[in-house]
């Protein structure tokens, strides 16, 4: 499973390279572009044995507007292998292990619900709690760069 293994690349990032990664993520949830934020994704493109994280989009803020949830412009030229969605951070977070440690948990929790999506129970190591899929209507990036 490519969550899996993408919980593995990203376990094994060093300091610098959790910073190179994710700095500009982590900034974009501290200092969103825009009001009433609901979430901000971050999609990861693994090279080809899903052994190392390569490349990532720009941070993307998703916002209510006039109560239609909506996002930031993204261009992506591939579809990513993994996503990350953080909501709006409740207490201060270095770009370190310990953010690298929230992002890993949220993948945990998208694995968890794809368990549970298939009514099945999760193995002992995702049966936590937790954001993963979210559940909001979002309309795809296919449509909404047409």
């Amino acid at each position: 499973m490519v969550l899996e293994e993408a919980i593995d690349v990203l376990e094994s990032l060093d300091q610098s390279a959790i910073m190179e990664h994710f700095m500009d993520f982590l900034e974009a949830i501290r200092d969103p572009p825009v009001h009433k934020v609901e979430f901000t994704a971050l999609y990861l493109h693994l090279d080809d044995t899903n052994e190392e994280l390569i490349d990532q989009s720009d941070p993307v803020t998703f916002y209510f507007e006039d109560q239609d949830l909506v996002h930031t412009p993204v261009s992506l030229e591939r579809e990513p292998d993994v996503y990350v969605t953080i909501s709006p951070l409740t207490r201060p977070f270095a770009c370190d292990h310990a953010f690298r440690d929230l992002i890993v948990h949220q993948l945990k929790c998208q694995i968890r619900d794809l368990y549970y999506m298939q009514a099945s129970q999760p193995p002992r190591e995702y049966q936590i709690d937790g954001v993963g899929i979210h559940d909001t209507k979002i309309e795809s990036f296919e449509r909404s760069t047409k």
